[in-house]
């Protein structure tokens, strides 16, 4: 087989493509500077364009997919919308700030003329559990109604 060789200048114009770009997928096929064997050079761009468009092809059909369950999560109810989201967690936030400043009134009843650290301390202890329970059992309730 005869070399024959081409200036890069040529391989740009040929392929339509930056130097740069000849450069990276001819560099295997590099005489001297700026020139390249033209028939092994153009032979490995085809081959190149091909595998890129292999390679893009599996990328779209992976889209395609990754598309279609989302769709059909939408479908089936299992995707919740970001702003129902938010609007759940910002009333879930303002009962739970309600609930806990009212932990202060509610044993200050109880702790009202009690002098024993304590016993103080108890009711404290037993009102903020009651608290916590309250929020865990709000929240079982709460997915039991969205499921």
């Amino acid at each position: 087989m005869s070399r024959i060789l081409a200036k890069e200048s040529t391989l740009v114009e040929m392929f339509g493509v930056s130097d740069r770009r000849v450069r990276e997928v001819c560099k295997n096929f590099k005489v001297e500077t700026g020139k390249y064997l033209l028939i092994e050079s153009v032979s490995h761009y085809i081959k190149t364009l091909r595998d890129e468009g292999k390679q893009e092809m599996a990328n779209l059909r992976k889209a395609d997919k990754e598309l279609k369950e989302f769709r059909l999560k939408i479908l089936k109810k299992e995707h919740v919308p970001i702003s129902e989201v938010e609007l759940g967690i910002a009333d879930m936030q303002i009962r739970a700030k309600s609930k806990a400043l009212s932990i202060a009134n509610k044993a200050s009843l109880e702790i009202l003329g009690k002098t024993n650290r304590k016993e103080i301390e108890i009711i404290i202890q037993r009102h903020v559990n009651d608290f916590l329970k309250e929020m865990a059992n709000s929240y079982e309730v709460e997915n039991d109604i969205s499921e």
